[in-house]
């Protein structure tokens, strides 16, 4: 695209692709997504409950080798 009378087309076409993807998201993370470097490396290492019904799950990226923890407490169905 080298002619600058498409860029408006243009940019309006990659605003509705960006609308319909976070819509997509839900105003959520993808649970991939490493908070320490931005890349979508972060891969379940492992998973562990406790007494009181909590899981708490150890997330290794590999990317960057970070690890992150997350603690939550599964719905019941």
């Amino acid at each position: 695209m080298n002619d600058i009378r498409a860029a408006p087309a243009r940019i309006s076409e990659l605003e509705v692709r960006v609308t319909a993807l976070e819509q997509q998201l839900g105003g959520k993370t993808p649970p991939d997504l490493c908070r320490f470097c931005g890349e979508r490396a972060l891969r379940l290492h492992s998973a562990e409950s406790d007494e009181k019904g909590n899981v708490e799950e150890r997330w290794k990226c590999a990317a960057c080798s970070q690890t992150d923890v997350r603690v939550f407490r599964p719905s019941v169905r």
